[in-house]
C-alpha cells in the first residue's frame, strides 16, 4: 500500500503525509532546507531555503520564486542624475561642474542639455529623448488633449512609446488589448510611429524535470502554472510525454 500526498505535504512514516514548511510549496524534507519551490511570497536562496525578502545585494523574482542578483549594481558607467540636487529644468553638467540649464524643450534633462527626461504640456517624448510637438507629425496618430498634454490614439497602429502596444485594432484576445496594454502571457514589439506592434503568446515550457529520493516526479516550468480547476485532477490538465528506456515514447495524462 502507498501514500500519494498532495503538492505542499511529504510522504513520511507509517503511510503520513506531513505539511511541508509554510514556506515551501514542494519539499524534501519537512525542514525549510531543502524546498524544490517556494510558497507564493516566498523565494529560494542558497541550500534551497525560502525566504519572504531576499537578503542583499539581490532582489526578488516574482515569477519563479528565487532571489536573483541586483543586475542594476553592475552598472556603473551612467552617473547619478542630478547628484547636487540641481532644480527642475537644469542637470548637473559634470565637466563644468555646475547645474546647467535644460535646452530643447525639455521640461527635465539629464548628462546633457537636449537628453529630455520629460516634457511640457503639447510635448511628447520620443524614443530619443526629444520633446516633439503633438500635432507636427501623424497629427491624427498623436493629439493635444483637454489639460494640455499630448494623448496618444490607440488602436491605429502606430507606438509612440506612451502605449504599451499598438496592434492596429481595439480587439481584446490578441495579446493587445482594446485599451491597448500587453495581456498577459504575451509578449509585444516592434512598435513604431510608422509601423504597428506584433504580439506574440509566451508557451509554457518544461525547463526541468528529476526524480528525488521519495521517487517523486518534479518538473519545473518556465512560469508558475495553475490548472483549470486549481489541482490536477481526473479532467486531465495536461499530458506528459517520455521516451522510456527501450527508446519507446509514453503518454500519460494528468
Amino acid at each position: 500500500m502507498t501514500c500519494e500526498c498532495a503538492p505542499g505535504t511529504l510522504t513520511a512514516r507509517q503511510l503520513v503525509c506531513n505539511t511541508c514548511n509554510r514556506l515551501c510549496a514542494v519539499c524534501n524534507t519537512l525542514l525549510n532546507v531543502d524546498c524544490d519551490m517556494c510558497a507564493q511570497g516566498a523565494y529560494k536562496i542558497h541550500q534551497s531555503t525560502c525566504v519572504r525578502r531576499c537578503p542583499e545585494p539581490y532582489i526578488e523574482d516574482d515569477d519563479n520564486r528565487i532571489c536573483t542578483f541586483d543586475q542594476s549594481l553592475l552598472d556603473v558607467s551612467t552617473p547619478p542624475v542630478d547628484p547636487k540636487g540641481c532644480m527642475d529644468g537644469y542637470f548637473y553638467d559634470f565637466q563644468a561642474k555646475n547645474c546647467t540649464q535644460c535646452q530643447g524643450n525639455c521640461l527635465t534633462c539629464e548628462l546633457e542639455q537636449t537628453r529630455c527626461t520629460s516634457c511640457p504640456n503639447g510635448r511628447y517624448l520620443t524614443a530619443g529623448n526629444v520633446c516633439a510637438l503633438c500635432d507636427t507629425v501623424l497629427s491624427d496618430s498623436m493629439i493635444t488633449g483637454s489639460s494640455g498634454a499630448c494623448i496618444e490614439v490607440c488602436g491605429d497602429g502606430k507606438n509612440f512609446g506612451n502605449e504599451m502596444c499598438d496592434d492596429g485594432n481595439l480587439e481584446d484576445g490578441d495579446g493587445c488589448s482594446s485599451t491597448c496594454e500587453v495581456e498577459p502571457d504575451y509578449q509585444c514589439s516592434g512598435g513604431y510611429p510608422y509601423k504597428r506592434d506584433t504580439c506574440q503568446y509566451i508557451r509554457t515550457e518544461i525547463v526541468e524535470v528529476k526524480v528525488n529520493k521519495h521517487n517523486d516526479l518534479i518538473l519545473k516550468f518556465s512560469r508558475p502554472i495553475q490548472s483549470r480547476d486549481g489541482t490536477i485532477s481526473e479532467r486531465r490538465d495536461f499530458a506528459l510525454s517520455y521516451r522510456n528506456q527501450y527508446g519507446v515514447w509514453q503518454y500519460l495524462s494528468y
